[in-house]
């Protein structure tokens, strides 16, 4: 249905501690209001009736009947009255007739979703309120063959009573009520909780468990007992609301709480007067009209037993007096917004929307339809130019601008349509809000669903001047904030957000604006701070929730979001989501500076450092999803403590096209990756200019940390429980300390240099394989791999790389060196301990190697490796040298020293491809430029049947195998490096002395 504006005469006062807003004045029924604030009421039209529903001050027909004038298939009337249901979604359901029938039908929103049949459905029972849940069930009683049941309007029939029951069991349900956990309530003089079906297990379709409210004989405060139960209400949190006569005072009261313990909320003498219709909340707070005494009173009934009166009969309103007080059944929220029907002297039935106001702020509502000045009383009603006690309210649809011509000082302000500009020309606009993080912000900016509401401040400043200012922007609409050259100083930016869209947009040279950022809702919230504009925050805040998915953006030159250092604890952290999804964006020049950045599902419950109602603790989830870009040159993101990318959740980082991260400390890492996944988090640091700038990199173990095409990584210390690749010519990273500057840790921490990149690292030392060895662990080990013409770890002439050892000359867990295709490393020693191995072919060590426990394998299946350096191999350790034919590095194992060679260990040769040797051949395995010792060698072979003979002789240069016997290869698969690296051979032939 096309939905209509409603623009009700702009009228608003303050009584007591609650500030009043008119809704409509035509004569309407069942004000109610949700928890999004939204607010729907039924109202008379005169010829037909509506259903209007919307934020107070903006309110939109969302439904009508037409009356007499309906035609075939439109609605004829609604059921006035106190029936109208309405959820936090913003779906109602109530009772109607279509036009050409006298049957009742039920009506969701604008749709009908059941009619009267005459069978299942023989009557819709008009007499009882349909109630709507959150989920969209409808739950409505009808009347049935030959009792009656409670349906549900998307699946059938819930719950029949019918004559084949006991006649202990009514026919009749009564107040029939459902909460949002999927319970229904009815009572009736004999009802008690239990399934109860027709004689015919068909009758029902499908069975629930109905529960029935306290009854007759229910304790009370003081050991009294309920002795008449007149009305009742019910929350999701299973709390009671009673209304009737104690057993034993003569009292008459209200009782809320649990069945089992119930609190006193008001009780008068019987003969004094009643309590008529209320309303509870969530929170255990009631609304109810105390009729005692002379004159009556709408009274909010907290949940902590204190209460407060809201307006009484007498009291003046909208230019007259009240004369009665009517709230509906759902007419409370947690926020304690209400909703509620007045009577006045004057003949007119109001429906009224109230809201707690302690500051008593008298609304002021912009009247013009078009721009004009803010100094002309005529552009607002009531009372003229506003003041600071005066909130100023902008509901009206359309575009238009308010010129602000000296400065001025209001309460506060809200726009909940429309697209509104206040042109500040240079002046300022201030705020006495001090509010202390009430409902309500200094400014509010918030729309429906369907439209976005945009304030704009322009050319000028607006600040709080009374105290704790906040800016709220799509509570459940779509709403939009712009600071066009405009400074702005807050102490909270809140986004509270339902299923809201809410844009904050600080744009121009001369924008800044300040406080601390949170979005702690369902929605989505993009940050836009773009050029050359400030925003300055203590902390930032957003992703919180499960369902969120929020956007921050700073872009182009002098544009700079700070998240600062403070006194408070945790001041200066930008975290972004922790339960949901978050994305931040630095580009074309942009900057963001930060004490903290933590994003990805962090480790700890992230409780909200200020307190503001309805915000708790946030548990991080493993869901939670970061993406995190800085592009183009000069665009910078620095961190002056830790970056944390990804933790429990999963996270995404690129830094490209000149970008720059400078973080004192940079952590990766991840949660469980998905299924068909190496990893739940990737950082990339690409294209030259790029540039990543730390004093640590940490790479956890679902982690991959990828640095290419030219881009950069200086830092002092280079750690890996993950993976990290350099790949790329002219891409380089640096690593200089006094520590352990290049460090990989046991399990599967793997570094791969590839394609003609470079690692270049100084420090006492590196270690490759620190921590868990891989055969306690399960995993493979740690692993460096440099691959490609090019590629270059140079650690320097005085830099030792320990494999498999820790920093204190122990066995340190599993790793390896592995080196191809004409790559290079560069150190002044490598030491290989128990666990340990080199392994490579067609490349070179530019170091003494030295074996303490560990095995070098020259050649990957087979090839030839080369040590620019001395030599050695102790008793505990192995040289591996595969043979699958004559030709020397091509199809056998080749090492060569260009230094001298100690081998006292083990010497394995390694048959493999089915290859058995011929009488006769050779094989040229070591080449040395210096000395050779190999007698304390032993020499074993493997891949061969028990019986091979062989003679190991020195040549020229080095020493060659000679075969003296064919030898027969062993036909089962060849034993795989790593078996023979653990010493696991299938022959041994004593060695031949020559």
């Amino acid at each position: 249905m096309l939905l209509s504006l409603l623009l009700p005469t702009p009228a608003s006062v303050t009584a007591q501690d609650f500030s009043f807003e008119l809704l409509g004045d035509a004569f309407a029924f069942a004000p109610s209001i949700n928890e999004a604030g939204e607010v729907a009421l039924l109202r008379s039209t005169g010829e037909g009736s509506q259903i209007l529903t919307g934020k107070p001050g903006a309110l939109t027909v969302a439904a009508e009947a037409f009356g007499d004038n309906a035609t075939s298939g439109q609605l004829r009337s609604f059921r006035l009255g106190d029936y109208l249901s309405f959820n936090d979604n913003g779906q109602f359901a109530v009772v109607a007739l279509e036009r050409g029938s006298n049957d009742e039908v039920l009506a969701v929103n604008d749709q009908v979703v059941a009619r009267e049949d005459g069978i299942d459905i023989r009557q819709i029972d008009r007499n009882a309120t349909p109630e709507i849940i959150n989920d969209g069930s409808v739950y409505f009683q009808v009347i049935a063959e030959p009792g009656s049941a409670v349906l549900n309007g998307g699946n059938g029939v819930w719950a029949k009573f019918d004559g084949g029951l006991s006649q202990e069991f009514p026919r009749d349900f009564g107040d029939l009520q459902a909460d949002n956990n999927g319970n229904t309530y009815a009572r009736g003089p004999f009802f008690r909780p239990g399934v109860y079906a027709g004689p015919n297990p068909e009758d029902v379709v499908i069975r629930i468990a109905m529960q029935s409210p306290p009854r007759p004989g229910t304790p009370l405060p003081g050991g009294t007992e309920l002795a008449v139960l007149d009305s009742w209400a019910v929350n999701d949190n299973g709390d009671f609301l009673l209304q009737g006569y104690s057993n034993d005072t003569d009292t008459y009261g209200i009782w809320a709480g649990p069945p089992d313990a119930l609190r006193e909320v008001h009780t008068i003498p019987r003969e004094d007067g009643f309590f008529s219709p209320f309303s509870m909340n969530d929170d255990g707070d009631v609304l109810y009209v105390d009729r005692s005494g002379d004159q009556g009173q709408l009274i909010l009934g907290e949940g902590d037993g204190g209460s407060r009166s809201v307006i009484k009969i007498g009291d003046p309103l909208f230019g007259s007096t009240v004369t009665s007080l009517h709230p509906g059944r759902r007419s409370l929220n947690t926020a304690d917004q209400l909703t509620f029907l007045a009577g006045l002297e004057d003949g007119r039935l109001l429906s009224v929307y109230g809201e707690p106001s302690g500051d008593e702020a008298l609304i002021q509502s912009w009247v013009n339809l078009g721009s004009g000045d803010f100094d002309n009383p005529g552009n607002w009603l009531p009372a003229g130019v506003p003041n600071s006690n005066d909130r100023i309210d902008f509901f009206q649809s359309g575009s238009y601008a308010v010129d602000l011509d000296e400065d001025r000082t209001v309460h506060s302000l809200r726009a909940t349509a429309g697209d509104v500009t206040i042109d500040l020309a240079g002046h300022k606009l201030s705020f006495t809000d001090d509010s202390n993080f009430s409902t309500n912000g200094w400014v509010e900016v918030d729309g429906s669903d369907a439209l976005l509401t945009t304030l704009t401040l322009r050319d000028g400043m607006a600040d709080a001047t009374g105290g704790l200012g906040r800016l709220d922007i799509a509570r459940a609409g779509r709403g939009k904030l712009v600071i066009d050259n405009a400074a702005v100083e807050a102490n909270v930016l809140l986004s509270v957000l339902s299923t809201g869209r809410g844009e904050l947009l600080v744009t121009g040279a001369n924008s800044r604006l300040g406080g601390n950022l949170f979005n702690t809702g369902e929605g989505s919230t993009t940050i836009t701070v773009r050029d050359g504009a400030q925003m300055v925050n203590g902390h930032m805040t957003f992703g919180l929730d499960e369902a969120s998915n929020d956007e921050l953006i700073v872009t182009g030159a002098g544009s700079k979001l700070t998240v600062t250092t403070g006194g408070d604890v945790g001041d200066g952290v930008l975290l972004a989501a922790v339960e949901g999804a978050a994305s931040v964006s630095v580009l074309d020049g942009g900057t963001i500076e930060a004490w903290q950045t933590r994003v990805g599902g962090v480790d700890t419950t992230i409780a909200v450092p200020f307190p503001i109602p309805g915000l708790g603790e946030y548990q991080p989830l493993e869901n939670a999803r970061a993406n995190l870009l800085v592009s183009g040159a000069d665009s910078l993101y620095k961190v002056f403590s830790v970056m944390q990318v990804g933790q429990i959740g999963r996270a995404t980082l690129l830094v490209d096209q000149g970008g720059t991260v400078d973080a004192e400390t940079f952590r990766l890492n991840g949660g469980s990756p998905e299924s068909g996944e190496a990893f739940s988090s990737l950082a990339t640091i690409s294209d030259p200019g790029s540039l990543l700038k730390t004093t640590t990199v940490e790479v956890g173990g679902a982690a991959h940390l990828v640095i290419e095409n030219g881009a950069s990584v200086e830092t002092d210390l280079y750690w890996l429980f993950g993976q990290s690749t350099i790949r790329g010519v002219d891409t380089q990273v640096t690593a200089i300390s006094r520590q352990t500057a290049v460090r990989l840790f046991g399990g599967s921490s793997k570094l791969i240099i590839e394609d003609g990149a470079k690692l270049t690292s100084n420090s006492v030392r590196h270690i490759i394989g620190s921590g868990t060895s891989a055969s306690e662990s399960g995993q493979p080990g740690a692993l460096v791999h440099v691959r490609g013409a090019g590629s270059l770890w140079d650690m320097g002439d005085a830099t030792d790389l320990l494999i498999a050892i820790d920093s204190v000359g122990a066995d340190g867990g599993n790793g390896e060196l592995r080196l191809e295709d004409l790559a290079r490393v560069k150190a002044r020693s490598i030491l290989v301990g128990t666990g340990g191995r080199i392994t490579g072919s067609n490349a070179t060590i530019e170091a003494d190697v030295n074996l303490v426990g560990g095995a070098i394998a020259p050649g990957l299946s087979p090839g030839e490796l080369t040590v620019d350096g001395n030599f050695s191999v102790d008793a505990n350790s192995a040289l591996i040298v595969e043979i699958a034919g004559t030709t020397p590095g091509q199809q056998h194992d080749v090492l060569t020293v260009f230094g001298d060679a100690t081998i006292d260990g083990e010497i394995v040769f390694s048959f493999i491809d089915g290859f058995g040797p011929r009488q006769g051949q050779t094989f040229e395995f070591l080449n040395v430029a210096g000395t050779t010792d190999l007698a304390r060698s032993d020499f074993l072979v493997a891949g061969l049947v028990p019986g091979f003979e062989f003679d190991v002789t020195p040549t020229m240069s080095g020493f060659r195998l000679t075969a003296l016997n064919d030898g027969q290869a062993i036909p089962e698969p060849a034993t795989c490096l790593a078996t023979l690296i653990a010493s696991t051979l299938v022959a041994v032939v004593r060695k031949r002395s020559t």
